[in-house]
């Protein structure tokens, strides 16, 4: 795969496995500050209306129930969906916004939305097994959400119903992270072109802050309006069935949305929203932050090495 100039950044080019560096060590950063955050969510989304807490009483609860470490669980599969995912969706999304950006027309104008979406879509659907453990290792608490319980729990159920049911809920799963990253990359490339509008060199601090606010306000406003597809996502894969727990499992997405709405309104559609907007925002900053940084870093000693 040839690399193509990065037409924002200037400055050089940074080869694949740099790039790849620089997002493995921003997935384990932002696996291991998040993951509390997400073992939060997950558990209020798939609490019951009538014993929904706040995000503190559910991590007081987490915590008095499971113990201080409960609050972590997950992070293993998380690791290991995390760090190939990330290398390759970084990798693949900054290779075609560059092929798409030189083709001009309007595909240059909706670039990072194309790539985000393409690339998500792609990596999605590899991590999907990964993705489906991590979720029941954060909705079980007590020794059911154990690693090894769960790698057990997925194991009889592939002995039970074949490998297809690693893939559950792969379409709310789609639905959620398509769009999430079609509109994050719109809003990420449109507010660092605001906040540096000229091909002024920068330090790496201010390039570091730059990617930093502008990944935390997409990653909010991404996660804000693909909460609904998240909630449905996150019952499928801990209850083992449709939205409820019961049977169902193969109704469709509009009708699993339909569905929470009926019982539980819009409340139970953005369950969970505040504490998904509190930590994938950081997640996106972090993520796209360190990655950009390392970048930065690499370019420039490829400069001086050129010089």
């Amino acid at each position: 795969m040839s690399t193509a100039p990065a037409p924002a950044q200037g400055g050089g080019t940074v080869p694949p496995l740099p790039r790849l560096f620089c997002a493995t060590v921003g997935a384990v950063l932002t696996s291991l500050i998040t993951t509390p955050m997400e073992v939060v969510k997950t558990r209020l989304q798939v609490t019951s209306p009538g014993r929904l807490r706040g995000v503190f009483s559910t991590a007081r609860a987490i915590v008095r129930g499971d113990g201080f470490s409960a609050l972590w669980r997950g992070l293993a599969p998380s690791l290991l969906m995390s760090l190939p995912s990330s290398a390759l969706y970084f990798t693949l999304y900054d290779e075609l916004r560059w092929r798409l950006e030189g083709a001009g027309g309007g595909a240059a104008a909706a670039a990072p939305m194309l790539a985000g979406a393409s690339c998500r879509g792609v990596v999605a659907m590899v991590v999907a097994p990964l993705e489906l453990a991590r979720t029941r290792a954060m909705a079980t608490s007590g020794a059911g959400g154990a690693g090894g319980a769960v790698w057990r729990a997925l194991r009889a159920e592939v002995a039970a119903r074949g490998p297809g049911a690693l893939w559950r809920g792969w379409a709310p799963t789609l639905a959620r992270d398509v769009p999430f990253s079609a509109l994050y990359w719109l809003a990420y490339e449109r507010a660092k072109e605001a906040l540096a509008p000229s091909a002024a060199p920068r330090t790496a601090a201010s390039a570091w802050a730059a990617s930093f606010a502008c990944g935390l306000g997409a990653g909010v406003l991404a996660a804000a309006a693909t909460t609904p597809f998240d909630v449905v996502k996150t019952r499928r894969q801990a209850e083992g069935g449709g939205v409820g727990g019961g049977g169902g499992g193969q109704q469709g997405l509009a009708r699993a949305l339909g569905a929470v709405w009926r019982e539980e309104g819009a409340r139970g559609l953005m369950a969970g929203a505040t504490m998904r907007m509190a930590r994938v925002g950081p997640a996106c900053a972090i993520m796209i932050s360190s990655y950009e940084l390392g970048k930065l870093l690499f370019r420039e000693r490829i400069g001086k090495e050129r010089q």
